[in-house]
């Protein structure tokens, strides 16, 4: 190999064990509690051990990689998914380790129709606006607020809504904002069930919204008749239909998941992307136009959003995707 080869093989080497760290530090900067915490001893023993090293999560053996090659490689051979004791227990096992291939393909599937551009144009876009816009005068009258929280509040409204129907500022919907919090407490913690620790809360939190969502499942069912226009109308259909693949469990345990994501990673993303955007101004004032631009076009300026216009957000769905781009939502990914 000539001397430049080698040369650039060293760059690239170097290159790639730079964006690995550089993805690292981002990741450490932007979690918090036991995710953090985890991201900072993976940094520590990554300059200690090297790229690859031995180690345990919650008193499970695993083995890190921090190699970007060797990383591609176990993606593109592995699809099957591994988690921690206290992840498969809060979620369960089918809905988190199980969820690869087949599986997961059926999954995608039933969620295609809630997010299809038909639904988008009809309802979703009008709810999402509706519930943004009241988060937005909340967050105005308030001298100062926790940017993550209220990202959270906010979309675990939006998606509670679309998945199973709750109005967003029903009691209901705020208890389960409660317990989907210990979820989070819990995901990666030593699966201990012993009350006062933070496993056993969590599925005590688990119980309950089973219960809530089993009950609410019974009655659609009793009702097919009825449509709502969320995910739980397709959960229904599906479990009617003479080729259902799966139960009436799975089918929560999915359901628990789906909220669960929806607000587990977005808002990071969402808070990282406020972030940026506070410190650019030229940004601001780019968006400002486009928006402002559409509002003229408007007959009636109050008027709610429309596919259309939303279409026209040219400079709007590149801030979108750069903030998708830039951020980084776990301390990793298990296989």
């Amino acid at each position: 190999m000539a001397d430049g080869e080698e040369d650039m093989d060293e760059y690239e080497e170097e290159d790639n064990d730079s964006l690995a760290r550089h993805d690292l530090c981002m990741v450490i900067e932007k979690t918090e509690g036991k995710a953090r915490c985890a991201a900072i001893a993976i940094y520590h023993k990554g300059n200690t051990y090297g790229h690859l090293f031995k180690t345990s999560l919650v008193g499970k053996p695993v083995v890190v990689s921090m190699d970007m090659e060797f990383n591609r490689f176990v993606f593109r051979n592995n699809d099957k998914l591994w988690y921690p004791d206290a992840m498969n227990s809060i979620f369960g096992k089918k809905i988190i380790s199980e969820c690869y291939g087949s599986i997961h393909k059926y999954i995608r599937s039933l969620g295609v129709p809630l997010y299809a551009p038909k639904n988008l144009k009809e309802a979703f876009l009008s709810e999402m606006e509706s519930i943004i816009t009241e988060s937005l005068r909340t967050w105005a009258a308030n001298p100062n607020m926790e940017v993550k929280e209220a990202m959270t509040n906010m979309l675990f409204r939006i998606t509670i809504k679309k998945v199973i129907g709750f109005e967003s500022d029903s009691p209901s919907t705020k208890e389960l904002r409660k317990k989907f919090e210990l979820f989070f407490q819990g995901a990666v913690s030593f699966p201990i069930y012993v009350p006062g620790i933070k496993f056993y809360q969590s599925m005590q939190a688990r119980k309950y919204v089973q219960k809530v969502l089993k009950d609410l499942l019974k009655q659609r069912i009793s009702t097919p008749q009825n449509r709502y226009g969320d995910f739980l109308d397709i959960v229904v259909e599906e479990l009617q239909s003479e080729e259902a693949l799966v139960d009436e469990n799975f089918m929560v345990d999915l359901v628990c998941g789906l909220i669960f994501a929806c607000i587990a990673l977005t808002p990071t993303t969402l808070t990282i992307g406020m972030k940026f955007i506070t410190d650019s101004p030229n940004v601001v004032e780019a968006l400002t136009e486009e928006h402002d631009a559409i509002l003229k076009k408007r007959e009636v300026v109050n008027s709610r959003i429309t596919w259309e216009e939303f279409k026209y957000m040219k400079f709007t769905n590149q801030v979108i995707n750069e903030m998708v781009r830039v951020s980084s939502h776990g301390p990793g990914i298990f296989r």
